[in-house]
């Protein structure tokens, strides 16, 4: 089996890193079934690292305050 390395997302968190993250997960997904993908999804760390570092990005105030 290939190995596939973890994508490292950018400070700026851009297209290309969401790019990068739906490869990887089509990577390891492809050949699970699907219980094993819905568990995979539902319990991934890589999944709670996008829903942080979205929510931070929310806080952020871009109305020059």
């Amino acid at each position: 089996m290939k190995k596939i390395n973890k994508p490292v997302t950018s400070p700026n968190f851009t297209i290309e890193d969401i790019h990068a993250m739906r490869r990887y997960n089509y990577e390891i997904t492809k050949n699970l079934s699907q219980d094993e993908r819905l568990k995979y999804y539902n319990d991934s760390a890589f999944r709670k690292e996008v829903r942080e570092r979205l929510s931070n990005e929310n806080k952020v105030c871009c109305c020059g305050e």
